[in-house]
């Protein structure tokens, strides 16, 4: 967003329309944080790249029920990266100008994708959950190895860390979903008071 429409947004939020109020603080969070979009992405991807690989590397070791687990691995990581991908193909129609509305636009826009990427990882931990229910079938039903403490303590840590993840999205989800319901409230009295 530019200077001018940051100008244009701060006088409207002055102006008779009370929406806006809320909303410009929607969107002043929204250029504080949209650094952190691109290294998320970056990461995601490279989880991504490495979850297939570890996968396709347990499929072919000799260990028993590596097949499963190699195909339950590759199954997670393609969950969690579809999710991910679901929730930045949200197209946004292109603005025709550079006003306060386009401005509001792609706020609105950044915000819906915002959304849908934190409900996705509702749908990524579930597939995570299913993971690890696979593990431990695979160990109380095969031959227990002699490591089983050692693997007890990874799904025990494993689980944790997804009820970490889990507790993190809703916070966000909730907050992002706030956010939206601001803007769109803005976008509906400008709307409104068009001329």
């Amino acid at each position: 967003m530019s200077t001018n429409d940051w100008t244009e947004l701060t006088r409207l939020w002055q102006s008779d329309v009370p929406a806006a109020a809320p909303a410009l603080e929607v969107i002043a969070k929204q250029q504080r944080r949209a650094w952190a979009w691109r290294p998320v992405a970056i990461f995601e991807v490279v989880v991504t790249i490495l979850g297939a690989a570890a996968s396709v590397w347990i499929m072919m070791s000799d260990k028993p029920n590596g097949l499963i687990l190699g195909v339950g691995t590759l199954a997670l990581v393609l969950v969690a990266g579809g999710g991910s991908l679901w929730a930045r193909s949200l197209r946004r129609a292109p603005a025709a100008d550079v006003s306060v509305l386009a401005s509001l636009d792609a706020a609105l826009h950044r915000a819906r994708v915002s959304v849908r990427y934190w409900f996705s990882t509702f749908w990524v931990n579930v597939g995570y959950f299913l993971f690890i229910a696979m593990l431990v079938l695979i160990t109380a039903l095969g031959h227990p190895p002699t490591s089983l403490p050692k693997m007890l303590f990874a799904i025990a840590g494993a689980a944790v860390w997804g009820a970490i993840i889990q507790g993190v999205a809703v916070f966000y989800y909730q907050a992002r979903l706030r956010e939206l319901a601001r803007l769109e409230e803005l976008k509906r009295a400008l709307d409104e008071n068009a001329p």
